[in-house]
Protein backbone atom coordinates (compact mmCIF):
# COMPACT_ATOMS: atom_id res chain seq x y z
CA UNK A 1 0.00 0.00 0.00
CA UNK A 2 1.26 3.47 -0.86
CA UNK A 3 1.56 5.60 2.27
CA UNK A 4 4.09 8.34 1.62
CA UNK A 5 3.64 11.04 -1.00
CA UNK A 6 6.86 12.10 -2.72
CA UNK A 7 7.31 15.86 -2.84
CA UNK A 8 8.85 15.86 -6.32
CA UNK A 9 6.15 15.57 -8.98
CA UNK A 10 8.06 13.34 -11.42
CA UNK A 11 8.98 10.96 -8.60
CA UNK A 12 5.33 10.80 -7.63
CA UNK A 13 4.34 10.14 -11.25
CA UNK A 14 6.79 7.27 -11.61
CA UNK A 15 5.68 5.78 -8.30
CA UNK A 16 2.02 5.82 -9.34
CA UNK A 17 2.73 4.36 -12.77
CA UNK A 18 4.70 1.56 -11.13
CA UNK A 19 1.75 1.00 -8.78
CA UNK A 20 -0.53 0.61 -11.80
CA UNK A 21 1.72 -2.09 -13.21
CA UNK A 22 1.80 -3.88 -9.86
CA UNK A 23 -1.99 -4.40 -9.95
CA UNK A 24 -2.36 -4.81 -13.71
CA UNK A 25 -2.71 -8.57 -13.49
CA UNK A 26 -5.53 -8.34 -10.93
CA UNK A 27 -7.42 -5.84 -13.07
CA UNK A 28 -7.07 -7.97 -16.21
CA UNK A 29 -7.99 -11.18 -14.42
CA UNK A 30 -11.23 -9.66 -13.09
CA UNK A 31 -12.30 -7.66 -16.14
CA UNK A 32 -14.74 -10.35 -17.30
CA UNK A 33 -16.13 -10.74 -13.78
CA UNK A 34 -16.97 -7.02 -13.71
CA UNK A 35 -18.89 -7.41 -16.95
CA UNK A 36 -20.74 -10.46 -15.62
CA UNK A 37 -21.88 -8.83 -12.36
CA UNK A 38 -22.51 -5.36 -13.88
CA UNK A 39 -20.25 -3.57 -11.43
CA UNK A 40 -16.53 -3.34 -10.79
CA UNK A 41 -15.35 -6.63 -9.30
CA UNK A 42 -14.54 -6.41 -5.56
CA UNK A 43 -11.04 -7.72 -6.27
CA UNK A 44 -10.42 -4.80 -8.64
CA UNK A 45 -11.84 -2.29 -6.18
CA UNK A 46 -9.53 -3.52 -3.44
CA UNK A 47 -6.53 -3.51 -5.78
CA UNK A 48 -7.22 0.08 -6.82
CA UNK A 49 -7.63 1.16 -3.20
CA UNK A 50 -4.48 -0.60 -2.10
CA UNK A 51 -2.42 0.98 -4.86
CA UNK A 52 -3.65 4.48 -4.01
CA UNK A 53 -5.57 4.89 -7.24
CA UNK A 54 -8.69 6.25 -5.51
CA UNK A 55 -6.88 9.21 -3.97
CA UNK A 56 -5.09 10.63 -6.99
CA UNK A 57 -6.67 14.10 -6.93
CA UNK A 58 -7.43 14.49 -3.23
CA UNK A 59 -5.46 17.25 -1.42
CA UNK A 60 -2.25 16.21 0.28
CA UNK A 61 -3.31 17.54 3.66
CA UNK A 62 -6.01 14.87 3.99
CA UNK A 63 -3.98 12.00 2.61
CA UNK A 64 -4.29 12.39 -1.14
CA UNK A 65 -1.65 12.58 -3.85
CA UNK A 66 -2.93 15.86 -5.36
CA UNK A 67 -1.45 14.94 -8.73
CA UNK A 68 -0.98 17.33 -11.61
CA UNK A 69 -3.28 16.97 -14.66
CA UNK A 70 -0.61 15.26 -16.78
CA UNK A 71 0.07 12.62 -14.15
CA UNK A 72 -3.66 12.10 -13.70
CA UNK A 73 -4.10 11.47 -17.43
CA UNK A 74 -1.08 9.18 -17.63
CA UNK A 75 -2.23 7.05 -14.70
CA UNK A 76 -5.74 6.70 -16.13
CA UNK A 77 -4.30 5.79 -19.52
CA UNK A 78 -2.06 3.15 -17.95
CA UNK A 79 -5.03 1.68 -16.06
CA UNK A 80 -7.08 1.59 -19.26
CA UNK A 81 -4.48 -0.61 -20.97
CA UNK A 82 -5.23 -3.23 -18.32
CA UNK A 83 -8.97 -2.69 -17.91
CA UNK A 84 -11.14 0.11 -19.29
CA UNK A 85 -13.74 -0.37 -16.56
CA UNK A 86 -11.18 0.10 -13.79
CA UNK A 87 -9.86 3.24 -15.46
CA UNK A 88 -13.36 4.70 -15.86
CA UNK A 89 -14.33 3.99 -12.26
CA UNK A 90 -11.04 5.43 -11.04
CA UNK A 91 -11.70 8.64 -12.97
CA UNK A 92 -15.24 8.96 -11.61
CA UNK A 93 -14.28 8.11 -8.05
CA UNK A 94 -11.41 10.58 -7.98
CA UNK A 95 -13.52 13.32 -9.50
CA UNK A 96 -16.15 12.83 -6.82
CA UNK A 97 -14.02 12.68 -3.69
CA UNK A 98 -11.72 15.50 -4.81
CA UNK A 99 -14.80 17.68 -5.37
CA UNK A 100 -16.10 16.87 -1.90
CA UNK A 101 -12.70 17.76 -0.43
CA UNK A 102 -12.38 20.93 -2.46
CA UNK A 103 -15.87 22.46 -2.30
CA UNK A 104 -17.58 21.37 0.92
CA UNK A 105 -17.08 23.30 4.15
CA UNK A 106 -14.26 22.12 6.36
CA UNK A 107 -16.37 20.58 9.17
CA UNK A 108 -18.13 18.41 6.58
CA UNK A 109 -14.84 17.46 4.93
CA UNK A 110 -13.51 16.47 8.35
CA UNK A 111 -16.53 14.24 8.92
CA UNK A 112 -16.54 12.59 5.48
CA UNK A 113 -12.78 11.97 5.51
CA UNK A 114 -12.42 11.12 9.22
CA UNK A 115 -11.74 7.43 8.51
CA UNK A 116 -9.61 8.01 5.43
CA UNK A 117 -10.45 8.73 1.83
CA UNK A 118 -13.90 7.35 0.96
CA UNK A 119 -15.21 6.08 -2.35
CA UNK A 120 -17.64 8.15 -4.38
CA UNK A 121 -19.79 8.46 -7.48
CA UNK A 122 -21.27 11.45 -9.28
CA UNK A 123 -24.08 12.19 -11.72
CA UNK A 124 -23.47 15.50 -13.47
CA UNK A 125 -26.80 16.07 -15.21
CA UNK A 126 -29.01 18.19 -12.92
CA UNK A 127 -31.89 15.72 -12.67
CA UNK A 128 -32.75 16.56 -9.06
CA UNK A 129 -35.11 19.30 -7.90
CA UNK A 130 -34.75 21.09 -4.57
CA UNK A 131 -36.98 23.49 -2.69
CA UNK A 132 -35.52 25.76 -0.05
CA UNK A 133 -36.66 25.29 3.52
CA UNK A 134 -35.25 26.21 6.91
CA UNK A 135 -31.73 24.87 7.29
CA UNK A 136 -31.48 23.31 3.85
CA UNK A 137 -33.45 21.89 0.96
CA UNK A 138 -36.12 19.32 0.27
CA UNK A 139 -34.77 17.21 -2.60
CA UNK A 140 -36.33 14.70 -4.98
CA UNK A 141 -34.75 13.37 -8.13
CA UNK A 142 -33.69 10.46 -10.29
CA UNK A 143 -30.00 10.51 -11.22
CA UNK A 144 -28.58 8.59 -14.16
CA UNK A 145 -25.25 7.03 -15.12
CA UNK A 146 -24.02 6.58 -11.55
CA UNK A 147 -20.74 4.95 -12.54
CA UNK A 148 -18.96 3.26 -9.61
CA UNK A 149 -21.97 3.79 -7.36
CA UNK A 150 -22.20 0.16 -6.25
CA UNK A 151 -18.91 0.46 -4.37
CA UNK A 152 -19.35 4.13 -3.41
CA UNK A 153 -19.84 5.49 0.09
CA UNK A 154 -20.98 8.94 -1.10
CA UNK A 155 -22.75 10.21 -4.19
CA UNK A 156 -22.97 13.75 -5.58
CA UNK A 157 -25.90 14.57 -7.85
CA UNK A 158 -26.62 17.60 -10.00
CA UNK A 159 -29.66 19.38 -8.54
CA UNK A 160 -31.65 22.45 -9.55
CA UNK A 161 -32.88 24.72 -6.76
CA UNK A 162 -36.35 25.87 -7.73
CA UNK A 163 -36.88 29.62 -7.71
CA UNK A 164 -39.05 31.00 -4.95
CA UNK A 165 -42.15 33.08 -5.82
CA UNK A 166 -41.06 36.39 -7.34
CA UNK A 167 -37.45 35.28 -7.77
CA UNK A 168 -36.10 36.13 -11.21
CA UNK A 169 -33.23 34.76 -13.22
CA UNK A 170 -32.05 31.24 -13.89
CA UNK A 171 -32.26 28.80 -10.99
CA UNK A 172 -29.10 27.84 -9.16
CA UNK A 173 -27.57 24.45 -9.81
CA UNK A 174 -25.78 22.65 -6.99
CA UNK A 175 -24.35 19.22 -6.36
CA UNK A 176 -26.28 17.56 -3.55
CA UNK A 177 -24.19 15.12 -1.52
CA UNK A 178 -25.79 11.98 -0.10
CA UNK A 179 -24.42 9.05 1.91
CA UNK A 180 -25.02 5.98 -0.21
CA UNK A 181 -27.30 4.46 2.43
CA UNK A 182 -29.81 7.25 1.79
CA UNK A 183 -30.24 6.76 -1.95
CA UNK A 184 -32.22 4.10 -3.75
CA UNK A 185 -30.31 2.19 -6.43
CA UNK A 186 -32.15 1.04 -9.56
CA UNK A 187 -30.90 -2.18 -11.13
CA UNK A 188 -31.03 -1.04 -14.77
CA UNK A 189 -27.46 -1.57 -15.97
CA UNK A 190 -27.57 -5.27 -16.74
CA UNK A 191 -28.52 -5.13 -20.42
CA UNK A 192 -26.10 -2.49 -21.71
CA UNK A 193 -23.34 -3.02 -24.24
CA UNK A 194 -19.93 -1.54 -23.43
CA UNK A 195 -18.49 -0.70 -20.00
CA UNK A 196 -21.13 -2.87 -18.38
CA UNK A 197 -18.73 -3.40 -15.48
CA UNK A 198 -18.88 0.25 -14.45
CA UNK A 199 -22.24 -0.46 -12.80
CA UNK A 200 -23.59 2.90 -13.98
CA UNK A 201 -27.12 2.35 -12.73
CA UNK A 202 -29.71 4.99 -11.85
CA UNK A 203 -30.36 6.17 -8.31
CA UNK A 204 -32.98 8.33 -6.66
CA UNK A 205 -34.07 10.20 -3.55
CA UNK A 206 -37.58 11.26 -2.66
CA UNK A 207 -38.58 14.11 -0.33
CA UNK A 208 -35.09 14.05 1.19
CA UNK A 209 -33.95 16.79 3.59
CA UNK A 210 -30.51 18.02 2.55
CA UNK A 211 -28.76 20.31 5.06
CA UNK A 212 -27.31 23.54 3.66
CA UNK A 213 -23.75 22.36 4.13
CA UNK A 214 -24.25 19.12 2.16
CA UNK A 215 -24.42 20.88 -1.21
CA UNK A 216 -21.85 22.80 -3.21
CA UNK A 217 -21.56 24.83 -6.39
CA UNK A 218 -18.99 23.54 -8.89
CA UNK A 219 -18.13 26.82 -10.55
CA UNK A 220 -16.51 25.85 -13.86
CA UNK A 221 -15.38 29.43 -14.42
Amino acid sequence: MLMETPKEELTKRHMLLEAVESIGGVLRDNANKSEEISTLAPESVEALKGAGMLRLKVPKDIGGFEVDPVTDAMVLEALAYHDMTSAWCTMVGNTTVSALAGFLKQPIVDRIFKDGIPTGAVSFFPAGRAKREKGGYRVSGHGRFGSAIRHAEWVAAGTIIENEPGQEGPPQVIFAVFPIKDVKLHDNWGDVVGLKGTGSCDFSVENYFLPDDMGFVWDLL
